[in-house]
């Protein structure tokens, strides 16, 4: 797998894999392909999930990203939706794919369920101390937003409240029939590849 080739005047993606993922697993290298077969430079983010929580995560990337001055493409999946955005209120980043984005803020804190707690995410919860309200902050000039319609319902359910958050004049969410909370569904690697090459063909 090819990423961050040499020349860099190329546009440059960053892909942050979902809650205990890494990034060369299915679906991921997918879209990395169809980013460097664009052209497109590619950073994979590693984040060392046992290592800490949310603040310590958040360091992580942006020890990875310092120095590669503008994102031109941001793609989150699950948690790593939630990195992708809170990067973009620190970096210059034109576009956010936020991908089945986890519900983890704290105004939703009190909507946990037991059918929802995967991963301790009820614990991350507490712990993330990410805001909607802080959204705002999201420097970002779109950001799009994508969710299964075989999604956990709890995703599916607050999805609008966080595109309402990060503004409905900059944010545009698509809805993927069928696909799960995976990023390695048909579905949604489909829906992502394609999405990429609109953007690719956007510059």
């Amino acid at each position: 797998m090819t990423t961050v080739p040499s020349n860099p005047i190329s546009p440059l993606a960053i892909i942050i894999p979902g809650y205990t993922e890494i990034v060369f697993g299915n679906g991921y290298f997918e879209m990395t392909r169809a980013l460097t077969h664009a052209g497109w430079r590619v950073l994979p983010i590693f984040i060392d999930w046992q290592s800490g929580l949310f603040p310590e995560w958040r360091q992580q990337l942006l020890a990875q990203v310092r120095g590669f001055g503008n994102v031109d493409l941001c793609i989150g999946f699950s948690y790593g939706a939630i990195l992708a955005l809170e990067i973009s209120k620190s970096q210059s980043v034109h576009t956010v794919f936020a991908a089945s984005t986890s519900p983890v803020f704290c105004e939703q804190h009190a909507l946990r369920t037991e059918e929802y707690r995967m991963a301790n995410k009820e614990e991350l919860a507490s712990l993330s101390g990410v805001t909607l309200a802080s959204l705002k902050d999201s420097r970002a000039v779109h950001v799009r937003f994508f969710m299964g319609t075989d999604d956990f319902p709890l995703c599916m359910t607050e999805i609008p409240n966080v595109q309402r958050a990060i503004g409905e004049h900059r944010s545009s969410l698509t809805w993927i029939p069928e696909a799960t909370h995976s990023i390695s569904h048909p579905a949604y690697v489909d829906a992502m590849c394609r999405a990429i090459m609109q953007e690719a063909e956007r510059l």
